[in-house]
């Protein structure tokens, strides 16, 4: 083996490690920075301050003019905010806050899935020997299958289930796609068998001079 043989299978090896890990790196990384958490409990914590500032006021002002405006107002602002809730709930969709942010995360996924399932069709047809490609387009369906599992998953289950729930399923769906060729292989085969012994039964009942263009045309239909 040359050494260009062997680099060109290191960096085919990087690549393939590279493409597996890419879709969970994001599971390495904290959800927020030490900054923002900072940021976020001294946040909290001013707020929780201002809240009691406000409540000495409010107290310090009943029985005004000002705080029986105030109470008109909030019991409006309360109605639409219950609203606006309301018509944001309507408009999610399994989860996601409407149908253009599911569309856009489940359009590329499913684009992804038609892609490794046609890819894996045509491996198992016309590289059967190639275990690298199948391999390659599995880990991509158990991509998209981990990522269906959590678009449309009614419980958070834990990163080693949802791993699991997908690396199992792409193996099934493999699993069946190689039944799949291997029946068609099979009838295929059957069939070719059945179509040579009728050629070759109508071959040796044909008459000598029409021996030739019989030929001819079995040349044909075979290509």
């Amino acid at each position: 083996m040359t050494l260009t043989t062997k680099s060109s299978r290191v960096s085919l090896y990087l690549l393939a490690i590279l493409s597996a890990t890419s879709f969970y790196l994001f599971e390495f990384f904290p959800d927020s920075s030490s900054e923002y958490l900072i940021a976020q409990k001294e946040h909290t914590e001013a707020k929780k301050k201002r809240t009691i500032a406000l409540n000495n006021v409010k107290e310090f002002a009943k029985g005004t003019e000002v705080y029986q405006q105030y109470l008109i107002e909030k019991e409006k602002t309360d109605k639409a905010w219950q609203t606006l809730l309301k018509a944001k709930s309507e408009q999610q969709v399994f989860g996601f806050k409407d149908l253009r942010q599911f569309m856009s995360e489940f359009g590329i996924m499913l684009g992804l899935f038609i892609y490794a399932l046609v890819n894996l069709f045509r491996s198992f047809y016309f590289e059967p020997e190639n275990a690298g490609m199948k391999l390659f387009h599995g880990l991509i369906i158990s991509v998209t299958m981990f990522y269906f599992f959590w678009m449309f998953g009614y419980y958070d289950y834990s990163s080693m289930t949802y791993y699991l729930m997908t690396f199992f399923s792409a193996g099934v769906v493999v699993l069946a796609v190689y039944l799949i060729t291997k029946y068609q292989d099979h009838y295929i085969n059957r069939l070719k068998y059945q179509v040579s012994r009728l050629a070759a039964f109508s071959f040796l009942h044909t008459k000598q001079e029409k021996k030739s263009e019989m030929l001819n045309l079995f040349r044909e239909l075979s290509e």
